[in-house]
C-alpha cells in the first residue's frame, strides 16, 4: 500500500496499523482520536478487563532517535490528564487501566510493529 506522506495521513495510517494488530491480539476498541483541553489520545481500548490507553508513533527512519523516544514527558502528561477526563466522564473511576505504547518502524509496506504495555505509570 502506498500512502502520501502528508503527516497527517502518515498518522491516521499508523493508527489504523496499530489497530489492526492490537485487535489481531485480542483487544476491543473503544475510541479513536479522544481529545480534550488537555491533549489526545490515538487509541483507548479494552483488553480483557483492563482499559488500555494507547500512544502510536510511527517513524520511517530511526537512524537519529529510537521512535519510543520521542513520547516526552510533556507527552505522557498530556496522556495522563486526558485519561483522568476519559476515566471520570465515561467509566466511573475505573481501577484496571494502563498506558501503552505501539510503533511503527520502517517502511509503510511492511512495518516492525511493537506494542509496549505499561509503557508509564499515571503518577
Amino acid at each position: 500500500m502506498s500512502i502520501n506522506r502528508n503527516t497527517y495521513q502518515y498518522g491516521k495510517w499508523a493508527e489504523q496499523k496499530a489497530l489492526d494488530y492490537l485487535k489481531q491480539q485480542g483487544l476491543t476498541e473503544l475510541k479513536r482520536n479522544y481529545r480534550t483541553r488537555f491533549g489526545e489520545i490515538d487509541l483507548i481500548m479494552l483488553h480483557n478487563d483492563i482499559l488500555v490507553f494507547v500512544e502510536v508513533r510511527a517513524r520511517t527512519n530511526t537512524g537519529y532517535i529510537n521512535t519510543i523516544e520521542t513520547i516526552d514527558r510533556k507527552k505522557v502528561q498530556k496522556i495522563i490528564l486526558t485519561s483522568r477526563h476519559y476515566l471520570q466522564r465515561y467509566t466511573g473511576n475505573m481501577e484496571l487501566f494502563r498506558f501503552d505504547i505501539v510503533t511503527l518502524t520502517g517502511n509503510t509496506q511492511t512495518p516492525e510493529i511493537d506494542w509496549v504495555k505499561n509503557a508509564f505509570y499515571d503518577e
